[in-house]
């Protein structure tokens, strides 16, 4: 009898940590223009944040950004974003959040000029030196997307 309650209690032990580790999804994400300082000096490239997010999904800190974390423009108006964002639940490892401005030539046609967000989360954000708001795509995915 002994036995059989320490490995019941064992599988819910578990299956308690295996729902905590699964990583959360993302509930609300937001996508910001281009940063115009960005964009009138026609620069581009990947920003990657990672957050700390609490048992409701909130995002309560950040790291230190690594080396290669692209532009400090592009980090610092990512990084005010990224605080919005919201999860599923919290998580034991930091999440990462990665926006990617793309600048595209002024010939780009309007209908090719969209930020979206890509599962679990990623988000794209296009524009052209000439444009001052990209475009959304629409939300596909289930996701809350908020233009910032």
């Amino acid at each position: 009898m002994t036995r059989k309650l320490l490995i019941t209690i064992s599988l819910v032990v578990v299956s308690a940590l295996s729902l905590y580790s699964q990583e959360p999804s993302t509930v609300k994400a937001f996508i910001p223009a281009y940063p115009p300082l960005g964009r009138i000096a026609g620069l581009k490239g990947v920003v990657e944040i990672e957050v700390i997010v609490d048992a409701q999904g909130k995002v309560v800190s950040m790291l230190p950004p690594k080396l290669d974390s692209g532009l400090k423009q592009f980090r610092i108006y990512s990084e005010s974003i990224a605080r919005k964002w919201q999860f599923s639940s919290g998580s034991k490892t930091p999440l990462t959040i990665r926006f990617v401005y793309e600048l595209l030539p002024n010939s780009t046609s309007f209908e090719n000029l969209y930020s979206e967000f890509i599962a679990p989360r990623t988000v794209v954000i296009r524009s052209t030196p000439g444009n001052l708001q990209a475009v959304d795509e629409g939300n596909q995915t289930g996701v809350n997307i908020v233009k910032d």
